[in-house]
């Protein structure tokens, strides 16, 4: 397991020599290190500088959600707690909202998930409080993770759930709905962007 508390990030998580999250050594740019981060939505409001069709030269991070504001809070063997408060700014109207996030990671115990299924474990636990903010304002929390390409994701759900598709529909066979769970083959053949809602 690889983390780091300054930026709250998970890094990787190596199975049997497996890495089941992508996380370049050495990383491309300062800022792309792979693995699993947390991000903040509508992006339509804080991200991206001009509505309509997609185009990342109009897309720009705010300046708050710089990886390195994050404050360690807490930090012991297996286990870490970081912070960041931030205000973000509309780039569309008078609108804003200024939050404090905190989030902590906890390695479960080696033996425990070697007894069950032979896997890691690792629990996030992530919690948001507004502090100031134009009424109404939505803002809200998204898990993004960055995998290796092969094998299937596969996110368990209350209920069938079909995704959001933010951008062009995934295509066919791509994503498989079931009863308990959904299916995303990693077959590094189409790029999409999907969302399941958090109460799913």
């Amino acid at each position: 397991v690889r983390v780091l508390p300054a930026r709250s990030r998970l890094l990787d998580l190596t199975i049997s020599g497996h890495s089941s999250l992508w996380s370049p050594e050495p990383a491309p740019f300062p800022w792309c290190l792979g693995g699993e981060r947390l991000w903040f939505g509508p992006e339509a409001d804080w991200f991206w500088q001009r509505l309509g069709s997609p185009d990342f030269a109009h897309y720009k991070v705010p300046a708050d959600l710089d990886p390195d504001l994050w404050t360690v809070e807490e930090e012991r063997e297996g286990y870490f707690r970081a912070s960041l408060q931030a205000t973000l700014r509309s780039a569309h109207r008078d609108a804003f909202v200024v939050l404090r996030a905190e989030r902590s990671m906890e390695l479960l115990d080696p033996a425990m998930m070697a007894g069950s299924t032979g896997g890691l474990g690792l629990v996030t636990a992530t919690t948001m409080e507004i502090l100031d903010g134009t009424p109404g304002q939505p803002v809200d929390l998204w898990s993004l993770l960055q995998v290796p390409q092969g094998g299937r994701m596969i996110i368990p759900t209350l209920g069938p759930c079909a995704p959001r598709d933010y951008f062009k529909p995934a295509p066919p066979g791509e994503v498989t709905v079931h009863p308990t769970h959904t299916e995303i083959a990693m077959r590094g053949t189409a790029a999409f962007k999907l969302g399941i809602a958090p109460s799913r």
